[in-house]
Order: C-alpha cells, then sequence, then structure tokens
C-alpha cells in the first residue's frame, strides 16, 4: 500500500483514525545540532523525529519505503511533542501518521511514512540523524542508500552543489523529498556521502591486477594506469570532487581528508618499497603521492588542453615522466 493510498482510507475520516488504537506520544528536548542555520528545528530532526514512536514499536526489520509531508512549518522551539498514530498494519507493512508540535503545542509537521516490515531481517533500521554512512543499514535500506548518493553525484556534477535541490536529487533517485530525509538531515550530510563513495570506488579500483610480489617498478606502473583510467571513466565526478568541497562542513572535511589517505596509501607504500630496493631516489614519499594523484587529475580537468593529445599517449607521457623523476640512474632503463 502506498502512502497516498493509505492516506485515503484512514485520514480521510477523523472517526476512521481514531478507532485505530495504536497511537504513541513522547516529549524530545533539543539541542544546537536539531536546529537549522536560522534557528528553527531543522527538516532533518523533523523527519527523524516522526519515525522515533514508529521504530520502537515496529521494532527490528523494518524499512522506510514512503513517506509523505502532509504539512511542514518549522520554527524555534526547546522541545518537540510526538503523537504518532497507527493508520494501517497487514503482513509485511506498516503505515503510521506522526504529528509532531513544538514545545507551545503549535504544529511543526504532520508526516505518513509507509514501512515495510521483514521479519527476516535481522538489521535494525534508524532513521536519519546527522550521518548516515557509518550507521548499520538493513540490506534494503543499503540499495535505497547507494541509489541515492548515485542520484545526488549526477545532479551535483552536472549542476554544482550550491544550484542542486533536494528536490531534483529525490526525483533523480525516485523518491519524495521527505523519504530524502529519512537517510540524510540535510544536503551537506549528502555531499559527504557522495564524496565518500566517489573515494571508496577510486580506491577498489586503484588496487586493481597490482600484484606485491612484482618489483616496485611494475607496481607504480599498474597503480599509475589504473588511477588514469578511474579519472578518465569519472571525469564528471573527479570535477565534483576537486571543485566541492568548499562546500563540506569541518568534521566532513576531516572525513574525507582520511578517505583521501587510503587513496594515496598504496601510491606511498609502492615509492617506500621501491627507496628500500635501491630502484627509487630518496624522496618524500607523501609529497610524491599527491603529485601522482593530481597527475590523474589533470586528464578530468583540463580537457579543453588534452583532447586532441588523445588518451594512451597522455598516459604514457605522464607515466615515463614520473618514472624518469623517480628511478636512480642504475635502475633506469636505457
Amino acid at each position: 500500500m502506498s502512502v497516498v493510498g493509505a492516506q485515503s482510507q484512514n485520514t480521510r475520516s477523523g472517526r476512521q483514525a481514531a478507532r485505530t488504537p495504536a497511537s504513541r506520544e513522547k516529549v524530545r528536548p533539543l539541542t544546537a545540532s536539531d536546529m537549522d542555520s536560522n534557528g528553527a528545528v531543522s527538516i532533518g530532526t523533523l523527519m527523524s523525529a516522526a519515525s522515533e514512536l514508529a521504530f520502537r514499536e515496529i521494532g527490528r526489520g523494518a524499512t522506510i519505503r514512503d513517506c509523505k509531508t502532509l504539512f511542514l512549518k518549522p520554527r524555534p522551539t526547546d522541545a518537540l511533542r510526538l503523537t504518532a498514530q497507527l493508520l494501517h498494519q497487514s503482513e509485511g507493512e506498516a503505515v503510521w501518521q506522526s504529528r509532531i508540535a513544538a514545545s507551545d503545542g503549535q504544529v511543526l509537521a504532520l508526516i505518513v511514512q509507509a514501512f515495510d516490515i521483514s521479519p527476516a531481517d535481522p538489521s535494525p533500521p534508524a532513521p536519519a540523524r546527522g550521518k548516515t554512512g557509518s550507521q548499520p543499514q538493513s540490506p534494503v535500506r543499503q540499495r535505497r542508500l547507494d541509489a541515492l548518493v548515485a542520484a545526488a553525484t549526477r545532479v551535483i556534477a552536472e549542476k554544482g552543489f550550491a544550484n542542486a535541490t533536494t528536490r531534483e536529487i529525490a526525483s533523480a533517485a525516485g523518491i519524495h523529498v521527505p523519504t530524502l530525509y529519512q537517510y540524510v538531515a540535510s544536503k551537506e550530510d549528502l555531499l559527504e556521502l557522495v564524496y565518500i563513495r566517489e573515494m571508496d570506488l577510486a580506491i577498489d579500483a586503484l588496487a586493481a591486477g597490482v600484484q606485491p610480489d612484482l618489483p616496485a617498478r611494475d607496481r607504480l606502473i599498474r597503480l599509475i594506469s589504473n588511477h588514469i583510467d578511474v579519472c578518465q571513466a569519472r571525469r564528471q565526478e573527479i570535477g565534483l570532487l576537486n571543485r566541492e568541497f568548499k562546500h563540506l562542513g569541518f568534521a566532513s572535511r576531516r572525513q574525507v581528508v582520511q578517505q583521501y589517505r587510503k587513496l594515496l596509501a598504496p601510491f606511498e607504500a609502492v615509492l617506500d618499497a621501491g627507496i628500500a630496493s635501491g630502484e627509487f631516489r630518496n624522496i618524500d614519499t607523501f609529497i610524491v603521492a599527491n603529485f601522482m594523484d593530481v597527475s590523474g587529475d589533470i586528464w578530468s580537468l583540463r580537457q579543453f588542453f588534452f583532447d586532441a593529445v588523445g588518451f594512451e599517449h597522455f598516459k604514457a607521457s605522464v607515466t615515463d615522466f614520473l618514472l624518469a623523476a623517480l628511478e636512480t640512474d642504475t635502475k633506469r632503463p636505457r
């Protein structure tokens, strides 16, 4: 049953809703982290609050399938008064309506949510509160989150973070805006997940086919090739990573920098091995690893120069240049 269907069956008549026995109430104090930049309770906090009581009743094995906002008017308050009403329940699904009011009783939101209930799924769901990337996710919820982050990547890469709206991102993911806020608390949090996803993809691709028993020179050639291949395949995404970092919050920047260090680690390890074996000069491996990362980005970011050069020629020239700078005179092929 869709949220709209449940709404038409259960909320059209107040008398019909009143006959539904399951109803829960709660008062939730708020902190500064629950507010937006204007001092009003954030939309992400309201969406999270809408799920709290329902999740408590449904228990493990539930995921939010759909979410519809009937009324939404955030404003400053020091606490939320939550009332959740069960509208419909059958095997495998439940629909709850949440009424969220400020501490003075003024209604802030009226939200209807449809839940899929799968008793065989042992993973507990978690409504979005801040970052979701590190929270445990059920398989269904994880697939939906992955689809949302992929859609956000496409929209932000095309339009830029400042011009991309949550409505456009939700539409690209095939969901409603309120459902988006069940996975992330803000557009900024979603941008962090975009960065983490892209970095994870790059890290996995970088290590492909690199044999640990090969000489350092051969492993480095493979790493350079893999990295430039990623930059070719994901030009728009590389542009996003280089362009939108300024929109990340301080904590998100630290998280993304940690991921960058993971991307650089294979380069640093091979360079250290080459120095130890006498193949490479004694250089600062961290600085050179960053230079190698940037050498791939150049292909993505400066297409107005390199389209006429050709991809394979670019890759071969960069590889030869880097090896020439690194190798000792006795190890350099003549």
